[in-house]
């Protein structure tokens, strides 16, 4: 059994094995428990701090690898998960998670638009790019369209051509309904830190509400593999 020494309100347990613990401002409630432990695993509970939930994610992770195990369309392998049929790049776990949960549903609408999102950021040759689009557009309820493109957002300004619209920094852009707006992605700034650079510009509809960079409210699709950069 193990041993246990109090100094002040410090307290230090002693296991048979050799090895030990030590945990500061222990109450003497808390250390009535601790000498009162009926085996060391009741103590070793007890001397660490939030041990309930440490274990709860320990089985949540377990869970989740066995899940990935199990799936019909992704691959673990060591610390990372892959959808080999796709691209040899290693997923985002907030992907990973989407894509279990739409083969737990067998939601194949969902799949196949993962799918065919993830075909195209695998060409997006910034890795910061891959790892945080999809977190991006979860966190701000973008969607995504079958093909794999997001729906966006942004505000323009108009110009004395009908159904033309330009852009609120530069008035250089030709912005038409149904006509693709491009820019060199070498022109483009790739710093994530950033959120007012060179670049075209995509946000959730809160930008709309707040008319920023603009008047004019339009809908945008993008593809995931021109992303230059996550704020």
């Amino acid at each position: 059994m193990q041993k246990v020494i109090k100094l002040d309100s410090k307290v230090i347990v002693l296991y048979e094995d050799g090895t030990y613990q030590e945990r500061e401002d222990v109450s003497n409630e808390l250390y009535k428990k601790i000498v009162e432990a009926e085996s060391e695993e009741e103590c070793f509970a007890l001397m660490t701090p939030n041990y309930a939930e440490q274990v709860q994610e320990y089985e949540d992770i377990m869970n989740f690898i066995d899940k990935v195990k199990s799936s019909q369309y992704l691959t673990y392998k060591g610390e990372s998960v892959y959808w080999e049929d796709i691209s040899p790049l290693s997923l985002p776990i907030e992907l990973v998670k989407a894509i279990l949960k739409a083969e737990d549903t067998n939601d194949e609408l969902k799949l196949e638009t993962y799918k065919n999102f993830w075909t195209l950021m695998s060409l997006n040759p910034d890795s910061e790019c891959r790892k945080n689009l999809f977190w991006f557009l979860n966190r701000n309820g973008l969607q995504l369209s079958k093909q794999g493109f997001f729906v966006a957002y942004r505000n323009v300004d108009t110009t004395s051509t009908p159904d033309v619209y330009t852009d609120y920094f530069s008035h250089t852009f030709k912005i038409k309904i149904g006509e693709m707006v491009t820019m060199p992605r070498e022109k483009c700034n790739s710093d994530s830190n950033l959120e007012c650079k060179e670049g075209l510009h995509l946000a959730s509809k809160h930008w709309l509400n707040k008319n920023y960079f603009g008047y004019i409210g339009l809908v945008c699709l993008c593809n995931p593999a021109d992303v230059v950069a996550v704020p």
